[in-house]
């Protein structure tokens, strides 16, 4: 849950696409599904501003996505795991339907294993 409180809008030129240039409030809520090194993913998120702004507007955005733990950089001895991830995003709003895409690289790393400590076993993503 979230609140955006807009005051003015420092850039120049008018907003993205669906994106909501009044206070707003925000909910969102994701899953995650595990299968071995792969995780899957799926997020919602509803932005209003029917609440606090002065304006009726609405956006959905829907966000599948997929996360893999590369097994060849994994050690439990470092404590390191490398993740590669990809997702889609498709946004519904008063702008019309919106799509688009990401990704990200994640190096998790355990600094005390470096030192001759022991290092503990990575979190579960």
């Amino acid at each position: 849950m979230g609140v955006d409180i807009v005051s003015h809008l420092d850039s120049p030129g008018e907003p993205g696409k669906n994106q909501l240039a009044d206070n707003a409030t925000a909910l969102s809520a994701g899953a995650v599904w595990d299968h071995h090194s792969m995780h899957y993913t799926f997020e919602a998120a509803w932005d209003s501003t029917r609440l606090l702004g002065h304006t009726q507007e609405d956006t959905l955005t829907l966000r599948p996505g997929v996360i893999w733990e590369v097994p060849w950089f994994r050690s439990r001895k470092s404590g390191r795991v490398v993740l590669l991830g990809a997702a889609l995003h498709t946004s519904f709003g008063p702008d019309g339907t919106g799509f688009g895409t990401g990704a990200k690289l994640r190096i998790n790393f355990d600094p005390k294993a470096h030192d001759g400590s022991k290092a503990t076993p990575p979190p579960a993503p």
